[in-house]
């Protein structure tokens, strides 16, 4: 009958790391993340069956604004019509369920890690369809959001994407100078109109964005007026070209 190896031989270290690496294995198992959606299977943020459900990646959509289609082409019919100011635009998702609970988690819920979920989702989109020396710019909330909410939901999302795709984060340099209604209580021509004039660049950053690539961040893009008012004012700042990447779209 063979003698047990010793405490120290090679074969008794090997089953040592066997051992270790079973129960390493099996304690990532248990402390990873559940899905943001459907928080039961693993993933970080999604897991691989939400991801193929809900995200854009092979979702026909306008190259501009990011709207779904349904014929054929790359261009919505409004974009053909009167193009806007920002050159394209990524959306993860349609503005539904269940994005739409997660959005408004966030800004409602004042769930501020779901900021970290959307965050890491749109920074991997930015970080493959966008150019490196990219730098991007979360639209400022409105002053009476900003002082009711206490965050500015598009800086939080911006902050992690940032990290995510390593870009350049300019937090601060769109700026908002002048209080305008709530969006969501005009109708589309009113939208067009009443931003002009709500923000300005910050003097400090207009050397940083003369003749760069600027990603414009926000949660959800309805009809597109407000990240189109942006758009004017930086690209009259010298930036250039100016990609919207947002959470959501509104169908």
């Amino acid at each position: 009958m063979p003698a047990p190896p010793a405490p120290d031989s090679p074969s008794s270290a090997g089953a040592l790391a066997r051992r270790t690496a079973i129960a390493a294995g099996s304690l990532r198992a248990w402390v990873a993340p559940r899905c943001a959606l459907c928080g039961t299977a693993r993933g970080d943020p999604l897991c691989a069956g939400c991801a193929a459900d809900f995200l854009s990646a092979n979702e026909r959509r306008c190259r501009v604004c990011a709207l779904r289609l349904g014929s054929d082409g790359d261009l919505c019919g409004r974009c053909l019509r009167q193009p806007p100011v920002f050159d394209a635009t990524h959306a993860l998702a349609d503005y539904a369920a269940p994005i739409d609970a997660l959005i408004s988690g966030l800004k409602f819920g004042h769930r501020l890690e779901i900021a970290r979920t959307l965050g890491l989702l749109l920074g991997r989109v930015i970080d493959e369809r966008t150019p490196s020396a990219a730098c991007l710019v979360p639209i400022p909330l409105a002053f009476e959001r900003q002082r009711e909410r206490g965050f500015n939901q598009a800086l939080e999302i911006a902050r992690v994407a940032a990290r995510t795709c390593r870009r350049r984060l300019l937090a601060h340099a769109l700026l908002r100078v002048r209080h305008r209604p709530p969006q969501e209580a005009l109708a589309l021509t009113a939208r067009r109109t009443n931003l002009r004039g709500a923000f300005a660049v910050d003097a400090a950053s207009e050397a940083t964005l003369a003749g760069r690539c600027v990603v414009l961040i926000d949660d959800v893009m309805t009809s597109g007026s407000t990240l189109d008012e942006a758009a004017r004012v930086l690209k009259r700042a010298g930036a250039a070209p100016v990609i919207c990447a947002v959470v959501a779209r509104t169908p």
